[in-house]
């Protein structure tokens, strides 16, 4: 069965329990025993990221990295410039202490009682170099304000490789309503720290494969 768009899945992202606030998300899933694919409220939404194939067993994305840009911040305590990767459609990983990369999330209908795998096949990546990319800050209250003290990592920040070291990773299978559902985070962009070398990733192809599960009724 082909996918069938639906008018809006906004508010099964906005009520999900995971920290998705203020976020714009792409949905795909089999919901009320088809399959669907969600209609962002923005333009940028819609045309970073397309289902190729969906099925019972697995869904093909394809995502374009788009609106890339470099934000420049200047920290607070060292006065030191530094420079934040962004992108349309994008939330930040927060492991606080590691690299501030943004990531694409994508939140994926699974059958009942199925696990999901996911695999990536990137394309070709482009390098900028002489990039300081800050750690996640620690916030800390300060009278009337929130102080951000920039620390590395340094199992992260003194490791001659990249960062992240994976491009893809799932969620286990969570439950809305009547509905399982997996949570896939695409990584894009990876710092190295050593090297001050940031590496995107324009385009890439996201295969997630549904093992084990009860399908819905024909």
């Amino acid at each position: 069965m082909n996918a069938r768009l639906v008018p809006s899945l906004n508010w099964l992202v906005q009520n999900m329990r995971f920290d998705f606030s203020g976020t714009n998300f792409f949905c795909v899933g089999i919901l009320a025993g088809f399959f669907c694919q969600a209609i962002l409220p923005s333009t940028a939404a819609a045309r970073d990221a397309q289902v190729l194939q969906s099925s019972g067993r697995q869904v093909t994305i394809a995502y374009r990295v788009t609106g890339f840009q470099l934000q420049k911040i200047r920290l607070a305590e060292s006065g030191e410039m530094a420079s934040r990767p962004d992108f349309e459609n994008s939330i930040y990983l927060n492991q606080v202490g590691a690299p501030e990369l943004p990531t694409r999330v994508f939140v994926i209908g699974v059958p009942s009682g199925a696990q999901a795998e996911v695999s990536i096949t990137p394309g070709a990546s482009e390098e900028l170099s002489g990039i300081y990319v800050p750690p996640v800050p620690i916030k800390e209250p300060a009278e009337e304000l929130t102080r951000l003290r920039y620390v590395p990592d340094p199992p992260i920040y003194d490791r001659d490789a990249y960062y992240p070291t994976e491009l893809v990773r799932v969620d286990p299978p969570a439950q809305f309503r009547q509905q399982s559902i997996v949570r896939v985070q695409v990584m894009p962009v990876q710092y190295h720290p050593v090297k001050k070398q940031l590496r995107i990733y324009r385009e890439l192809q996201i295969v997630v494969r549904f093992v084990g599960g009860t399908l819905p009724p024909a």
